[in-house]
């Protein structure tokens, strides 16, 4: 029984310890973006990305629906409401929510 115990009580402080020291390929992004809509990458291999500015340009992954969108308004400004992060060999990519053009002059 103590021996359970003591065990359990070590792997809690081990999850404690994980939890606050957290994962090194976190990615922290202010929620939402801002930036202009363009297509990225060489045919037949495209991405549709959101440009924060010449060097945060994120991919997105949204609906199909969304995406057709995005494309036919690409180089536009947009706020990207995202409900995730992903990071792969490609990039990151935010798993777009919502997507709202930005009225500019």
């Amino acid at each position: 029984m103590r021996k359970n115990l003591l065990l359990l009580f070590l792997g809690l402080i081990i999850l404690t310890a994980f939890y606050f020291t957290g994962c090194s390929s976190a990615v922290s992004i202010q929620n939402p973006v801002v930036g202009i809509v363009q297509i990225v990458g060489n045919e037949p291999f495209t991405k549709l990305a959101v440009n924060i500015n010449d060097k945060d340009v994120y991919l997105l992954d949204c609906t199909k629906e969304m995406q057709a969108e995005l494309i036919k308004n690409q180089n536009r400004v947009y706020e990207i409401i995202y409900s995730d992060v992903k990071k792969t060999d490609e990039g990151i990519i935010l798993v777009v929510k919502q997507a709202i053009p930005i009225k500019t002059k």
